[in-house]
């Protein structure tokens, strides 16, 4: 056991925040469990420092703590080291996260992150409850991969023996292929969080821009090499913004959470929002309207109820099927609220 049992009634609950997108959802549940028990001891533990300076933005509760909790990976092309991994891995999770005993634990993925897999799984051995958020992971079909390359298959197999865990290599959207944890195998509760508006707005990033017509533009570096050169999106984005601003819109960027905006809308935007904030604790009552590719900020702002374009249409191949799943995507994730940019006159 890595930690002993408390000797008070005061509830211990830890949250692992894996990406940008968990942050208000792990508030929701926060809220949640404050207003059953407002004396729980809670703890965020951020596996990015982006992470942790999000959460700085916000006025989180008195008794709820941050901290921030690098991901150790393991040694997979250094089988030899196993044990020196598990013993540090170990060592840091007693001494950073299970300081006391623990009553729940709470994570976000199960895919391409087999390191916080790792976590839950010592978690699971404390006797603690473990509780999946998942709030989008099931927004792509996600298949099993029946062929796998040669270093697909060592890479399964290295990630197995590393974390003793049931992994599988999985097809996610068409388009990627993921490590997935096989989460039903064990004694794990899943929650179906949905977005909420009032948690989104009890914690909101306000841009001051006083009364002037604005827009939000969700910019960042192309990511999908397979859908689209770089030229061509460097090109639609500063499109997109140099007409936006000739319509006389003050126009904010934010960006991907590590990545930042894209380089070429740097010099043109009037305002840039931190990019380590998350996109759906920005308050979009003072947008006219959103913009951007593929991002699930965007496809979040549209079920937030901003008006919210994709201008995914504007590229050049939209016959092929890359294409076809990311609308598909962006329509699933943004539940059909998503409306497209079909030409640069419906700006």
């Amino acid at each position: 056991m890595l930690n002993e049992k408390r000797d008070t009634d005061t509830k211990k609950i830890v949250f692992f925040c894996q990406a940008g997108a968990d942050v208000v959802h792990i508030l929701k549940e926060i809220d949640s469990i404050l207003e059953s028990d407002n004396n729980a001891s809670i703890r965020i533990i951020c596996l990015t420092t982006v992470l942790f300076d999000c959460f700085n933005y916000i006025e989180l509760p008195s008794n709820v703590k941050l901290e921030y909790f690098r991901r150790i990976v393991p040694p997979i092309k250094k089988p030899w080291l196993k044990y020196k991994w598990i013993k540090i891995v170990d060592t840091c999770l007693r001494r950073y996260v299970l300081k006391e005993h623990v009553d729940k634990v709470y994570f976000t993925s199960v895919n391409s992150d087999p390191t916080s897999c790792y976590y839950i799984g010592i978690c699971l051995k404390t006797g603690c409850d473990v509780l999946y958020l998942n709030h989008y992971d099931d927004i792509q079909a996600i298949i099993p991969l029946e062929n796998l390359t040669f270093k697909e298959s060592v890479k399964l197999q290295m990630t197995r023996y590393m974390t003793g865990l049931h992994f599988s290599i999985y097809r996610m959207g068409g388009r990627w292929n993921v490590l997935h944890f096989h989460y039903e195998d064990y004694p794990i509760q899943v929650l179906h969080p949905i977005l909420n508006k009032e948690t989104c707005k009890k914690y909101a990033y306000k841009v001051k821009m006083g009364d002037k017509k604005a827009v939000l533009v969700y910019s960042q570096p192309n990511r999908d090499h397979d859908l689209i050169s770089d030229e061509e999106h460097d090109a639609l984005f500063q499109e997109l913004v140099a007409r936006l601003k000739n319509k006389g819109y003050y126009v904010v960027l934010k960006g991907h959470p590590r990545l930042g905006v894209c380089p070429i809308n740097v010099n043109q935007a009037d305002e840039i929002i931190p990019k380590n904030l998350s996109a759906e604790l920005i308050d979009l009552t003072v947008f006219d309207a959103c913009y951007g590719f593929i991002t699930i900020a965007l496809s979040s702002s549209a079920k937030l109820g901003a008006s919210s374009y994709s201008i995914l249409p504007l590229m050049k191949d939209t016959k092929s099927k890359n294409y076809k799943d990311c609308v598909k995507f962006t329509n699933e994730s943004s539940e059909g609220k998503m409306k497209f940019v079909t030409s640069w006159g419906d700006l």
